[in-house]
């Protein structure tokens, strides 16, 4: 027997998601008053989460976006990618709202796809939606049943929070 301590375990990249769905969905108020304030954003010297890596002479500064009547958005930094940059987005919707989804044709699914897919074709179908966690990339392609419990345990979570 060995008295060396065991590292401990890295979190999983579904841990992650779940962690930054949590961060993301509490400083609504706060990233809503940023949002809101009247004053111009200082221009980006480099792409965000990449330093030294410049944003092309080319590129149009984005335009500010008023607030939308009954949409809440903020992001958070779940570790899809190796820079330091947010990767996910949660929108919080006013009671009532209606959605629907638009999806690919293709055969390659992914958990939150057919999560997605499953409850807008219920009886409710998109009727009275109130959150979508939208990730980067395809963080959530070809994991399983890990990334189907992991789809079903963030909704359960984001279901959790008052709305």
């Amino acid at each position: 027997m060995s008295d060396t301590p065991k590292a401990p375990a890295k979190p999983s990249a579904s841990q992650k998601f779940e962690a930054a769905v949590g961060k993301a969905l509490d400083p609504f108020a706060s990233a809503l008053k940023r949002a809101a304030s009247p004053s111009a954003p200082a221009p980006i010297p480099a792409a965000p989460g990449k330093p030294g890596l410049a944003v092309s002479p080319l590129a149009v500064p984005f335009p500010t976006i008023p607030p939308i009547a009954g949409v809440e958005m903020a992001t958070a930094r779940a570790g899809f990618y190796k820079h330091e940059r947010d990767d996910l987005v949660v929108f919080s919707f006013a009671k009532g709202t209606t959605c629907a989804g638009v999806f690919t044709k293709h055969k390659v699914g992914s958990a939150p796809v057919d999560w997605c897919k499953r409850h807008l074709d219920s009886a409710e179908g998109g009727k009275d939606v109130r959150v979508l966690v939208v990730n980067a990339g395809c963080a959530n392609a070809f994991t399983g049943k890990a990334g189907a419990d992991a789809a079903r345990r963030t909704a359960s979570e984001v279901a959790k929070r008052p709305g």
